[in-house]
């Protein structure tokens, strides 16, 4: 049986968003993953942005736990987003400040208790 594989892109970002995931991994959970990194398409123009993208390999549990790390890095970085639109609201007025950090507040309470993470990895809801 082959091992489950995991394409993924992040356009512009993907080295960079897979060089910090995958050096948040163990490294036994790393000796279980084949990382392919795929070249990026070039027209051949001088100054186009390029992308790359990665093919990941390996045990379910392996690829399962790439896939927690990616969902982690998306929620901090809609919570930092969360954070700069509730700074931005307070300077232009105290009650739009208000109302967006209450909007944030629901959307945070939202997140943890219907999020991805609760209903896919049972193990790290509680």
């Amino acid at each position: 049986m082959t091992d489950p594989r995991l394409y993924i892109s992040f356009g512009d970002n993907t080295t960079a968003v897979m060089r910090d995931v995958l050096a948040e991994m163990d490294d036994t959970t790393l000796d279980d993953l084949g990382v392919e990194w795929e070249p990026p398409q070039s027209p051949g123009l001088a100054g186009e942005p390029i992308s790359a993208s990665i093919i990941l390999a390996g045990s379910a549990m392996a690829i399962a736990a790439v896939l927690r790390l990616i969902e982690r890095r998306m929620e901090h970085q809609q919570q930092r987003e969360m954070l700069r639109m509730v700074a931005e609201g307070f300077d232009k007025h105290p009650e739009l400040g208000k109302q967006l950090g209450e909007m944030a507040k629901t959307y945070s309470q939202v997140s943890i208790s219907y999020g991805l993470a609760k209903e896919a990895w049972p193990s790290s809801a509680g």
